[in-house]
């Protein structure tokens, strides 16, 4: 009985918050797309987007990526609504757009070499997201979810406590 209690406890202290970000594959070329905020943007609110590019064959360099000509493009039921370029002047650009209304929109992140440096593998990812509506009732509930997020390991630790005392009473 205390080898379960004593397991319990400890599996209690190693919860903590995960936060996802899908990575999408094409070849040897994988892409890591996050949405601020927190992967769920907000009709009328602008939204950043920040691209994480990897090859597996190491050709891409992600630290210097100026042989990329790299777009990420927003779409709504086949509409484009901007092409943004991912890289400018050898760097990554600060990528940023507002969305007009709730809905599901597609973000394609595309790459091919622009004949600079070592050819790497031309791409193409594709990412859904959910927009969701602005609405200040919305989007106050959302930042109070942001803000406890941080909290969860404690408030784990505390259930964990209280059940622990159950058993050991």
């Amino acid at each position: 009985m205390k080898k379960i209690i004593v397991i319990l406890f400890f599996s209690f202290l190693c919860v903590t918050p995960v936060f996802a970000h899908t990575l999408k594959i094409d070849g040897n070329i994988g892409v890591n797309l996050h949405v601020d905020p927190d992967d769920t943007p907000i009709a009328g609110r602008e939204s950043k987007f920040f691209v994480d590019i990897q090859d597996k064959s190491g050709r891409f360099n992600p630290n210097n990526p100026s042989n990329c000509d790299c777009k990420l493009i927003i779409s709504q039921k086949d509409t484009v609504l901007k092409t943004l370029l991912v890289t400018v002047g050898g760097s990554y650009a600060q990528l940023r757009f507002t969305f007009p209304t709730a809905g599901t929109y597609t973000v394609v992140v595309e790459g091919k070499p622009l004949g600079q440096g070592v050819a790497f593998q031309t791409f193409r990812t594709k990412f859904e997201y959910f927009v969701k509506s602005g609405s200040s009732e919305e989007s106050s509930v959302q930042t109070d979810q942001n803000a406890l997020r941080g909290y969860a390991p404690y408030v784990a630790l505390v259930i964990g406590l209280v059940i622990i005392t159950m058993f050991l009473l």
